[in-house]
């Protein structure tokens, strides 16, 4: 920590611009220094081999153990000098960017899901599977994969095509009306079980100490380093991995078939902007598609059997 503290330190140093510089570079080689370290401790054990299975032999409840289990073990791998070394904005990756990357790689699994199916039923009970998993996700407090589900399932790509909205009380979770208020309700009124927070929103009040606090303070005509940023911005780190207390009784879950299907499924997803440009035009396409659907009636004809789903256009 007194590493962390050093880096801090200097990073505030503004003047005299030839210390500054000294400063800037010192704080570079100690961010060098960190992720170095961070890297070298990185825990990768392989698992044993296993079948990968299949879609249909998975539920939502099995879905959301897997979830949980790969989520809480990036989160409880993230440490005190990870927090810092992400807010000083340091150019290696570290634990805190595993689990950003697996949180956005878990929200285009989701789109990917429901937009590789060409039928609008099959849609739409896809779309109700990932309802169901985001609601055992808040039911095991983890609330990372809950809110990556449900982010997934309102953002506009999927927001446009005719899917029922089967899930307002979830998707009030992750409303950043009053400075998410709804989220931090709900954590707060979590039972004391294991949790794994929703990471970005904490991200998030640090940096906004960090950048509504001045480096440094004038007292008596002096500049001196404003400790009380540092102090509260470390309060927030602690706030934000607090919850790593406790453990999941999932141990005997880690070699299951969810867990092998979750991993299989998100190896195969790709977190760039190439992808959501994919995502968004597929869905356009389908829009147009399901726009033909109901101007035709076609649900309805189908219904009162005029045709059947092998004659009718795909719905």
């Amino acid at each position: 920590l007194q590493v962390i503290y050093h880096a801090s330190f200097a990073s505030s140093i503004t003047t005299p611009e030839t210390i500054a510089k000294d400063a800037k570079d010192l704080a570079s080689t100690i961010d060098i220094m960190i992720n170095q370290t961070e890297n070298a401790q990185l825990d990768e054990y392989p698992s044993p081999t296993r079948t990968i299975p299949k879609g249909h032999d998975i539920t939502p409840a099995g879905l959301a153990v897997g979830l949980t289990l790969l989520e809480n073990d990036k989160y409880q791998a993230i440490t005190t000098v990870d927090c810092i070394s992400h807010l000083l904005r340091t150019q290696s990756p570290n634990k805190v960017t595993a689990v950003q990357i697996a949180n956005k790689q878990i929200m285009n699994w989701v789109k990917k899901s429901i937009l590789r199916t060409n039928r609008l039923d099959g849609r739409r009970d896809v779309f109700k599977f990932f309802v169901n998993t985001a609601e055992e996700c808040r039911k095991l407090n983890n609330f990372s994969s809950m809110a990556a589900v449900v982010v997934a399932l309102e953002s506009t790509t999927l927001a446009r095509l005719y899917i029922e909205n089967l899930f307002k009380k979830l998707a009030t979770y992750v409303d950043p009306a009053g400075n998410h208020q709804a989220y931090r309700s709900l954590l707060s009124q979590r039972n004391n079980g294991p949790c794994v927070p929703w990471l970005p929103i904490h991200l998030k009040d640090m940096s906004s100490i960090q950048r509504s606090m001045p480096k440094v303070v004038e007292r008596d005509g002096l500049s001196l380093i404003n400790f009380e940023r540092h102090f509260r911005v470390l309060k927030a780190v602690d706030t934000a991995l607090s919850f790593k207390n406790g453990a999941y009784n999932f141990e005997t879950s880690r070699y299951s078939v969810p867990l092998a299907y979750l991993e299989s499924e998100l190896a195969n997803v790709r977190v760039d902007d190439a992808t959501d440009m994919g995502f968004e035009e597929r869905s356009l396409d389908l829009k147009t598609q399901e726009d033909k659907i109901f101007e035709d009636r076609l649900l309805e004809l189908q219904a009162v059997g005029f045709g059947s789903k092998n004659s009718q256009p795909k719905v």
